[in-house]
């Protein structure tokens, strides 16, 4: 077994020798094919020997990356004459290595069969590497020696330097005038551990792996996560950006509709509210270069802009490596269409109402002739002989705004029976305020009637209940609904109030939803 071992062993320790050198012959027989020159000197060395490359061999040294274009590796690189360079100080060593990281990439791309190829270079930006009409360039840069073949890869000579060029993420952190926004962006930047990427290194005594703290750690940025990947090279997007006065400016305006109290987070979870709101619509898929050549633009949060030309108006342009970027000095979307939107809250969802003296079964409108949200309702009916049979409503989401409140009924009809009776409605709201020592928030109510409050026996009606200005802000995660459940200070009690008069009113109602508009003074 031993020498089994052994012979196998030296075998397979042969076998990699053996493809490298076939697979080397390979390669050079496929690229010698197409090469204008060859030469047996690896890529850096080349550079080095040529008189009108020198400038950009000095700045291989300088980077470092000299040694990398020695290496068995192959690469391509698009070197810049000598009179492209002339403008580079060579004494700024970030400048040079992120130049000579623009002009190499991994693997070999001969000008063969080219037309048009996005490469994907080292620093992980893509440029163009384009044939047209017989004229090669390399990111708008003129080829004038292409397909150099050296010992380890290609080299194509170019009559200018393609410079290195941000994405809207790096454009974001290093503009001027954008403090506020590049701040709050990242802050929101954490070191996150991925154990799928770590090392595990030895395990403790209940069998946990410990792994190498040296290993697998990613950036991740929630608002990113959220609004898009603007760090991605391989995405594209538009974006508005604000600067410090537009900043400044929405800041201000927002304050007012995200009062909140102070067991709930006061003035700093109202900053958070407001500076997140700000950056939920900045951000589009579309190639956006003539803005008022479009009806309507949607966010990548679902926010939709009916008047495109208007948002980006006076908005300075800038083209990055993976979009497009406006800097605005005003942020002039309507509230309405932002933050300050129409709620709504569907009567089948089981999450957001409670019973009260009542059962209910939902019920589709698909087919009846009556237009309800969703095509969907609730048939409530009493679960008592008493006359008050009602279902109370959470209303998440509320802003320190006023609101026009309505509630949408259907006619008994709408399940198919011949019942022309009505319902008497009545409401109470319920909110939360300061108690009156200012101190801390204390649920109130207001009990809201009218003779008016009946449904219409025939046809949908959408009642208006009153208008309402909340003192404080009552934001929810709709995605958990214990905090739906827990955390939603706002409710508004649907009451039936049903008498003897049987002959005119039922006790039973059909719930269509719960329609909160915003209303701008």
């Amino acid at each position: 077994m031993k020498k089994f071992n052994c012979k196998w062993f030296y075998l397979l320790m042969f076998l990699p020798l053996l493809f490298s050198c076939n697979e080397s012959d390979t390669w050079i027989n496929h690229y010698e094919q197409t090469a204008q020159e060859r030469t047996d000197l690896r890529l850096a060395d080349f550079i080095n020997s040529q008189e009108d490359l020198s400038k950009f061999y000095q700045m291989l040294q300088i980077s470092g990356y000299d040694t990398l274009l020695n290496a068995s590796q192959s690469f391509t690189v698009w070197v810049p004459q000598n009179a492209a360079l002339e403008g580079v100080d060579l004494g700024d060593k970030d400048k040079v290595t992120e130049i000579v990281k623009n002009h190499i990439a991994r693997f070999t791309i001969s000008s063969s069969g080219i037309e048009s190829k996005r490469v994907f270079m080292i620093d992980a930006k893509f440029i163009n590497f384009t044939k047209s009409t017989g004229n090669l360039t390399f990111g708008n840069k003129s080829v004038v020696r292409p397909d150099i073949l050296a010992n380890n890869g290609i080299i194509h000579v170019i009559d200018g330097y393609v410079p290195y060029i941000n994405n809207i993420w790096e454009h974001i952190i290093s503009a001027d005038g954008l403090d506020s926004l590049s701040d709050y962006m990242k802050s929101k930047t954490k070191l996150i551990f991925n154990p799928l990427l770590s090392t595990i290194i030895t395990y403790n005594d209940d069998g946990t792996p410990i792994y190498d703290s040296a290993s697998g750690f990613v950036y991740s940025n929630e608002i990113l996560n959220v609004i898009g990947a603007l760090d991605n090279e391989d995405s594209l997007y538009t974006v508005l950006l604000p600067d410090n006065e537009a900043w400044k400016s929405s800041y201000s305006y927002m304050e007012c509709f995200y009062k909140v109290l102070p067991e709930e987070g006061g003035a700093k979870q109202q900053k958070k509210y407001i500076r997140n709101n700000i950056v939920q619509n900045m951000v589009f898929r579309e190639k956006v270069l003539v803005p008022s050549e479009y009806d309507s633009l949607t966010t990548t949060t679902g926010n939709v802009f009916h008047d495109p030309a208007t948002i980006f108006e006076g908005a300075s342009f800038t083209e990055q490596s993976n979009g497009w970027s406006y800097i605005t000095d005003s942020l002039k979307y309507k509230p309405t269409e932002t933050f300050l939107t129409e709620i709504r809250v569907e009567a089948e969802n089981p999450d957001t109402r409670t019973l009260y003296q009542s059962t209910v079964s939902q019920r589709s409108s698909a087919g009846t002739g009556f237009n309800l949200s969703g095509d969907k309702y609730i048939l409530v009916n009493p679960s008592t002989a008493r006359n008050i049979t009602g279902v109370i409503f959470k209303i998440p989401n509320t802003l320190s705004a006023k609101y026009k409140i309505y509630v949408v009924f259907a006619p008994l009809s709408v399940t198919g029976s011949a019942d022309t009776l009505v319902s008497n409605l009545a409401y109470a709201l319920y909110y939360n305020d300061l108690n009156k020592a200012g101190t801390k928030g204390e649920q109130k109510f207001i009990n809201i009637t009218n003779p008016d409050f009946v449904t219409d026996p025939h046809g949908v009606t959408k009642m208006y209940v009153t208008d309402f200005e909340f003192p404080y802000s009552n934001i929810i995660d709709l995605e958990d609904k214990e905090t739906v459940e827990n955390n939603t200070t706002v409710t508004l009690w649907v009451v039936n109030m049903n008498t003897k008069e049987t002959t005119k009113l039922t006790r039973r109602m059909c719930i269509d939803c719960i329609i909160l508009e915003p209303v701008l003074e």
